[in-house]
């Protein structure tokens, strides 16, 4: 996927030409929003380990929590915690759509978005531009010019403004979000997203073709899936250590034949940390210089002063 400031510099211009009154601030939570199921995925292979846990389940349970039709609760979840919950839903679904289809643009062998779940499974994705071409290198350019301008023009008001109806209802679609994915493991494994059934049946893979995004090749563990596995690379084309993303075919259940290669750099990472960082201090930013608001989302009427009793 691209960078947090690559989204940021495409999706701040795209939302307001279509909602040019959306607050600045949950235009860019819009903007990490689809990155929370790929961060809870991080947290659980951290936290976690393999141990106990089926590593091809718990990659499916995340695919279908990041695919459109899931995240459009999360959306709703957050929505109805805020002031203004349509224009807040609005706003956040209109991101979360931009953010996919800008995934959709970035090559990414072994990866892709899921627009049309849960009724296809298969990866969209459109291979226009690797992450260190210059449309990403342009967008997160545009994106820290972008961040750096909503500290200063972001509104000092309050995010949210829970309400006891609507943080039940926001409880449940939330519920939604978490549960919803177990059922759908089988149709995400069925469908091969990200190759997880091709890596999953291990006694069918001699001669099966697959992809990975961002796999680690080092001299002693090989080719490092996202399992995590490691697989010993073989034949002429052979690979530096480092991070790639691969074409490649199974010789046995262990030792693969890499077809093509693409290496890959520090610059996503580094921009996606810079990015996340920059979200958080321009929403924290404007609660803490916040002026205290009405129910309506107006700012209350000053005082008057009492005049003296007649």
């Amino acid at each position: 996927m691209p960078n947090t400031l690559a989204h940021i510099g495409a999706q701040r211009l795209l939302t307001h030409a279509v909602i040019p009154t959306a607050d600045l601030r949950w235009v860019l939570i819009g903007c990490v929003l689809p990155d929370v199921p790929w961060i809870g995925y991080r947290v659980v292979r951290i936290f976690a380990g393999v141990d106990g846990l089926d590593p091809y389940a718990v990659r499916a349970y995340f695919i279908a929590q990041a695919s459109l039709f899931l995240l459009l609760c999360l959306c709703g979840a957050a929505a109805l915690l805020s002031t203004r919950p349509r224009r807040v839903f609005a706003v956040l679904s209109l991101g979360a759509l931009l953010h996919l289809l800008l995934d959709a643009m970035q090559t990414k062998w072994g990866n892709g978005v899921h627009l049309f779940a849960p009724f296809a499974w298969s990866d969209l994705n459109f291979r226009w531009f690797w992450p260190e071409r210059w449309p990403s290198i342009a967008l997160t350019l545009l994106g820290v010019a972008l961040g750096v301008a909503a500290f200063f023009q972001a509104p000092r008001s309050a995010l949210f403004a829970p309400r006891s109806r609507r943080a039940v209802a926001a409880g449940a679609l939330l519920f939604v979000w978490l549960a919803v994915p177990w059922s759908l493991i089988g149709p995400v494994q069925a469908g091969d997203a990200h190759f997880v059934r091709t890596l999953k049946q291990r006694s069918e893979r001699p001669g099966r073709y697959f992809e990975l995004d961002r796999a680690h090749y080092g001299d002693s563990d090989g080719l490092r899936t996202w399992a995590p596995e490691g697989l010993r690379v073989v034949g002429a084309q052979q690979l530096d250590r480092g991070v790639y993303s691969v074409r490649a075919r199974f010789v046995t259940e262990s030792s693969v034949e890499i077809l093509a290669f693409h290496r890959h750099g520090r610059f996503r990472n580094l921009s996606s940390v810079v990015g996340l960082a920059l979200v958080a201090v321009v929403c924290l930013a404007s609660l803490r210089g916040g002026a205290p608001r009405g129910a309506s989302g107006t700012p209350p009427p000053p005082p008057t002063e009492a005049g003296p009793a007649s």
